[in-house]
């Protein structure tokens, strides 16, 4: 039986307490006037520098389990503070956080769970709202590349069952959309890319979101390389569809009027996904999703057998769908000095 992740931790040393919730939340917020929260049961606050205007930021006591015990903490913030007070909106520089308890999950449901949650997370920043694109505070990974090697890191590591050099240092990685440095400490992936809303309907959503990533990526048979043989299957619509389950009805409620289409999110990730899901077979390279050019395979058989026998000391056609969209990119770098992307396509020309 594979090990948990809280017990690797634990055997590396890492002072972590183990819990069983599914969910912390972390809820900032501005106000219109100063005020006095009082004692909340299942909420701790404390004033927040970076904040504007009487700035606040709540953080759940402890972790709670998904469904009852997470709306009950959400009524008693909504009905004890947000009812009470006049709070702000959606402001620019507030926002909610969640984490994600993995110490009781698997290392490869972790990874699956990354390789997943990067498919998909430029659609998660489009419905956490506008001024969440780009935001220093919570940048993706296409615009943040540098996460790719915190990424890599751990999964080499874990790979190696190097557990002690999982750390992360957090200046480099606390402001990613998905904070990767509270893994050592907590035993958590934090998401980091809903706005400050004060709806807590909008907040329950949002946590359902995020735990249906989680329930694919530990279902029985997942594994990080089917991923991306199921999105070769499905197209983007079919994995966004399985990925986000029950809630894809949120996700297409909150992605009208957007001007790209869920596909067209999920390609602009696909690259970053295929990486990760095979991480574990090579050091990483550069990265990069230039303009798009088709070229027939055939005409480059040689040179993708060596790269792939250089990479995974396997013929090209014996690779997965991630390992090949891998060997794909790197031939494609070589090919053009203007960096136009390759597209390899099958037939003669």
């Amino acid at each position: 039986m594979a090990q948990k992740i809280v017990d690797c931790l634990h055997n590396a040393g890492f002072a972590i307490k183990k819990f069983n919730g599914d969910v912390g939340i972390e809820i900032e917020t501005e106000s219109l006037k100063s005020y006095d929260p009082g004692e909340l049961k299942l909420w701790s606050y404390h004033r927040d520098n970076s904040l504007r205007d009487y700035g606040l930021e709540y953080v759940l006591r402890g972790p709670v389990a998904r469904g009852s015990e997470t709306r009950e903490a959400l009524l008693e913030w909504d009905t004890r503070i947000n009812k009470v007070y006049k709070l702000k909106t959606d402001s620019f520089s507030t926002s909610v956080h969640i984490h994600l308890n993995f110490l009781n999950n698997t290392w490869r449901e972790m990874v699956n769970f990354l390789v997943s949650y990067f498919l998909v997370e430029n659609i998660l920043i489009r419905v956490s709202g506008p001024d969440r694109r780009s935001n220093l505070f919570c940048l993706p990974l296409c615009d943040a590349e540098g996460e790719l090697e915190g990424v890599m890191h751990i999964i080499k590591n874990i790979s190696n069952t190097y557990f002690k050099k999982l750390s992360l240092p957090v200046e480099g990685y606390k402001y990613a959309a998905l904070n990767l440095c509270n893994l050592t400490k907590l035993g958590t992936l934090e998401v980091r890319s809903m706005r400050g809303v004060t709806d807590i309907n909008i907040m329950e959503q949002w946590i359902n979101v995020l735990l249906s990533i989680k329930d694919f990526a530990t279902s029985r048979g997942v594994h990080p390389n089917g991923i991306l043989e199921m999105y070769e299957r499905l197209g983007p619509d079919g994995i966004a569809d399985v990925i986000f389950g029950d809630t894809i009805r949120f996700i297409n409620e909150s992605l009208v009027g957007s001007k790209e289409t869920k596909a067209q999110l999920i390609e602009r990730n696909l690259w970053y996904a295929a990486k990760i899901a095979s991480a574990n077979k090579y050091e990483s390279e550069d990265w990069g999703f230039p303009k798009t050019k088709k070229i027939y395979r055939e005409k480059y058989t040689d040179l993708l057998n060596n790269h792939s026998q250089e990479l995974y000391r396997a013929p090209y056609k014996s690779l997965t769908y991630a390992q090949r969209i891998v060997v794909d990119e790197i031939l494609a770098r070589l090919l053009n000095s203007e960096r136009n992307n390759v597209v390899f396509i099958e037939g003669e020309q």
